[in-house]
């Protein structure tokens, strides 16, 4: 393999004689990498040419200034518990390079360590790229559903990933720089392309199907799916709001699927809303008599049991 895997470097000036010039080979294999023009804080660096190599143990920030022969440099390596296929990922502002946020391909599927360990929710990874010689991890945010996170894209402070059977999510992530835990980011969109897991534990699959990667950089802000089974999606978001909490009256149907005095109700309803919220349904889905006997408030049950829905606690997913 030339040069160790590594990053390659091509001049492309002249598009009739197109020329390799060097490559960046001292991290050996580079899975995904994003290059940029340094506009961080890190005044060493400023203006100089830098890649993040997603290179499957490590994060490695290469200075790529040099790009005739093998005449680049390693700046720094960092990894965290739980790395299992450090994959891809991207800088969250191109002027002002601080964060960047990373999806590894495989810590959903095979870590015994790590957030993704725990649930098998699709994690991103944040880390803090202020002094690129000293990067640091900075936190986490997971998704709503088991599945494995893919290639991301960020624009305009919004992160939109592809998660294998999940789809395309979009992610709010303009509050990282304030918040680098990732506790503030926040869900605004999903587009779910594989809709036969919806109703396993936790949501999901954790399998490789459904999109790998997709394209948003479109002027009209249409997005562009792409999928192992079922060919493309374009899709265009409605909004880049999170939903809003639920409010949660006390009315005859809350109170039916709560039911405190009625031994087991509880659990009944959490079971049958684990899986009532895990699509779209309507009122054909409702099966509990205490839910039709007691979401009369409008004609709409299915509406109404949705609310009821997610107004009583989740029930505990096993592993």
């Amino acid at each position: 393999m030339p040069c160790n895997g590594g990053i390659i470097f091509f001049n492309t000036t002249d598009l009739n004689n197109v020329k390799a010039t060097g490559c960046a080979s001292a991290d050996h294999y580079v899975h995904d990498a994003q290059c940029v023009v340094y506009r961080g804080p890190d005044t060493k660096y400023y203006g100089r040419d830098i890649c993040y190599g997603y290179n499957e143990d490590t994060i490695t920030i290469f200075d790529v200034t040099n790009k005739i022969g093998n005449n680049t440099k390693i700046i720094s390596r960092i990894s965290y518990e739980g790395a299992e296929y450090i994959h891809q990922g991207f800088v969250l502002d191109l002027q002002n390079q601080e964060y960047l946020i990373m999806d590894d391909e495989y810590d959903e599927v095979e870590a015994v360590t790590g957030p993704a360990s725990v649930n098998k929710l699709p994690t991103t990874h944040i880390f803090d790229i202020r002094d690129l010689e000293n990067p640091k991890y900075a936190g986490n945010f997971q998704g709503k559903t088991r599945n494995i996170d893919h290639n991301q894209y960020v624009i305009d402070g919004f992160s939109y990933q592809s998660n294998y059977g999940a789809g395309l999510t979009v992610w709010d992530i303009r509050s990282i720089p304030k918040n680098p835990s990732g506790k503030d980011v926040k869900e605004v969109a999903f587009f779910d392309i594989y809709p036969e897991d919806d109703e396993l534990p936790g949501g999901g699959s954790v399998a490789f199907l459904g999109s790998w990667s997709h394209y948003a950089y479109f002027k009209s802000g249409y997005v562009y799916i792409n999928t192992i089974e079922r060919g493309s999606f374009i899709v265009k978001l409605t909004a880049k709001t999170p939903a809003p909490a639920p409010v949660c009256n006390a009315d005859n149907c809350l109170r039916a699927f709560r039911a405190n005095t009625i031994p087991g109700r509880l659990a009944e309803s959490q079971a049958f809303c684990s899986s009532f919220l895990a699509r779209k349904r309507d009122a054909t889905a409702v099966t509990k008599t205490y839910a039709l006997q007691s979401c009369t408030r409008t004609t709409d049950v299915a509406a109404q049991v949705s609310s009821a829905c997610a107004c009583i606690p989740s029930a505990v997913v096993p592993l």
